[in-house]
C-alpha cells in the first residue's frame, strides 16, 4: 500500500501521540482501570501526590512502530520527490523532529511538576536514543538533538538521573563569520534558529527569508546582498542545492512582511532573549 506525503505526515503524527502515553499518573491510571470517575473535585493531591509510572510495554510498542515506519518510509511513500540520499535524509529528519518535540514535552511534563515522583526516566531516555530509526536517522544525530534540549533547559540540566548519559558532553558555540554577523551572539542566534526552525522543505525559503530580514532589521547582520547570503547558506550546508536553486531563481528573499508569521516571530523573540538578553 502506498501513502502520499500528507498521509505519511498524519501517520507520523499518530506515532508521536503514543509517546505521550508512556508516563501516566498512578492514581489516574487506577481510576480508569477500576472504571471510576474523578468526582466533582478531581483528585486530592494532598492525599495522592503525583506519581508517574513508566509503562515499558507502551514504550516498546512505540519504538517498534517507529522503527517499522522509518525503515520502510521510502518503500511506501508514493512520491518521486526524494531521490538522493541527502533528500531522503532531510525528509526523515524533518519527520523525526516531531518525535524530538514530543520527547521534550513528555520529559518536561514529568520532571517539572512540583513534588512529582517519576519512575524509570533513564529507561525512557535510553529506549528513545537506542531505537532503530532507520538508515537516515543516525544515533549521533539523535544524541545531538537530545543534548541540545538539555543544554538549553536549566531544569533538565539538574535532572540527575539523566546526567551520566551526557557526561563530558558540551555544546560549543560555532565560530562566527564576522563578514556576515556583527557578533558571536548574533551568530549563535542564527545557527540555533536555522537548525531548529528551518527544517521543513516546503517552507525553507520563507523561513530563511524571515530570519534574514528580521536580523537585518535588528542590525545583527552586515549589509550583505541577498544572493551572496544564499551562496553562503549553500556553502555552509544550511540549505540543499535544490533549495538554493529555487532561492537564486527568485533573485532575493521575501520581505519581512511577506515572510512574517506569529510562530516564526515567537521563536525568534525567545532566541533573541536567550542569546542577546533583549
Amino acid at each position: 500500500m502506498k501513502y502520499n506525503i500528507q498521509e505519511i505526515q498524519e501517520l507520523n503524527r499518530r506515532l508521536t501521540i503514543k509517546l505521550h502515553e508512556v508516563f501516566i499518573d498512578k492514581k489516574i491510571y487506577e481510576v480508569f482501570a477500576e472504571g471510576e470517575d474523578f468526582g466533582t473535585n478531581g483528585i486530592d493531591r494532598k492525599k495522592y501526590p503525583i506519581n508517574f509510572i513508566y509503562f515499558e510495554n507502551t514504550m516498546l510498542s512505540y519504538c517498534y512502530d517507529c522503527s517499522l515506519f522509518f525503515n520502510n518510509l521510502f518503500d511506501v511513500l508514493d512520491s518521486q520527490q526524494f531521490r538522493t540520499f541527502e533528500e531522503k535524509e532531510r525528509y526523515s529528519q524533518n519527520l523525526f523532529e516531531q518525535h524530538i518535540r514530543s520527547f521534550d514535552m513528555v520529559l518536561k511534563r514529568v520532571t517539572k511538576l512540583e513534588n512529582a515522583n517519576v519512575q524509570n526516566n533513564g529507561a525512557f531516555l535510553q529506549a528513545f536514543v537506542d531505537n532503530d530509526w532507520g538508515v537516515y536517522i543516525k544515533r549521533d544525530y539523535i544524541v545531538e538533538k537530545v543534548i541540545h534540549l538539555f543544554n538549553n533547559d536549566e531544569k533538565l540540566k539538574e535532572f540527575k538521573i539523566l546526567q551520566p548519559f551526557f557526561k563530558n558532553t558540551v555544546q560549543n558555540s560555532v565560530e562566527f563569520d564576522s563578514s556576515i554577523f556583527k557578533s558571536q551572539e548574533a551568530s549563535n542566534l542564527f545557527y540555533e534558529y536555522i537548525q531548529e526552525y528551518c527544517i521543513d522543505a516546503y517552507t525553507v525559503y520563507t523561513d530563511v527569508s524571515f530570519i534574514f530580514q528580521q536580523m537585518k532589521e535588528d542590525k545583527l547582520l552586515h549589509n550583505i546582498p541577498h544572493k551572496e547570503f544564499m551562496s553562503w547558506l549553500k556553502q555552509e550546508k544550511h540549505i540543499e542545492e535544490k533549495d538554493y536553486d529555487k532561492m537564486f531563481e527568485q533573485g532575493s528573499f521575501k520581505t519581512r512582511d511577506k515572510s512574517f508569521s506569529h510562530q516564526r516571530n515567537n521563536h525568534y523573540s525567545k532566541l533573541k532573549e536567550k542569546h542577546l538578553n533583549q
